[in-house]
């Protein structure tokens, strides 16, 4: 018959917390290692925060960064007349003036 011995190691929640908090700045540092130099301004400003973002916040940041400095994809398909009439007739008309 096998026995098996099960060890049981007691991790104080302090310790835990502190090991969870390494793992988490590790997997932070590694993904803006990873990134190109188009976002070393996000990767300073990242590194910089205090308290130190969660490899959620970062990769959120980074993609908000990235959306932000893409620029808008042109309207082929709608005609520029058409296209300045919806702008010019989106809002109500001024009231005119009296003479």
């Amino acid at each position: 018959m096998q026995e098996f011995i099960y060890l049981i190691v007691h991790i104080s929640p302090t310790a835990a917390e502190i090991y969870a908090k390494i793992v988490e700045k590790t997997r932070v540092f590694q993904f803006l290692a990873g990134l190109n130099l188009d976002f070393e301004y996000a990767r300073v400003h990242l590194l910089d925060r205090t308290p130190f973002s969660t490899l959620k916040e970062v990769y959120a940041y980074c993609l908000s960064d990235q959306s932000r400095r893409s620029p808008m994809p042109p309207i082929s398909r709608i005609p520029s007349e058409t296209s300045a009439m919806a702008v010019r007739y989106a809002y109500p008309a001024p009231p005119s003036v009296p003479s």
